[in-house]
């Protein structure tokens, strides 16, 4: 049995570059809950990580309002 090998979480600054937009907007999405992340690290400044799979949801959302 094989298994698929799990996709690289996306950083904040990776998924701007992946879907087109300013860090800025995706921190706000992110703020908003738009997309969900992840803190993976303690402190205040924890880093944030996007799991692949959320922005696909996320994508596939947008394109079914869309199509609306």
């Amino acid at each position: 049995m094989t298994t698929a090998q799990p996709r690289p979480l996306f950083t904040p600054k990776a998924l701007a570059t992946y879907l087109g937009l300013s860090e800025r907007t995706v921190w706000q999405m992110l703020a908003d809950g738009v997309i969900p992340s992840v803190k993976v690290n303690a402190g205040r400044a924890g880093a944030r990580r996007i799991d692949p799979a959320d922005v696909d949801e996320y994508l596939s959302r947008r394109r079914r309002e869309d199509a609306q």
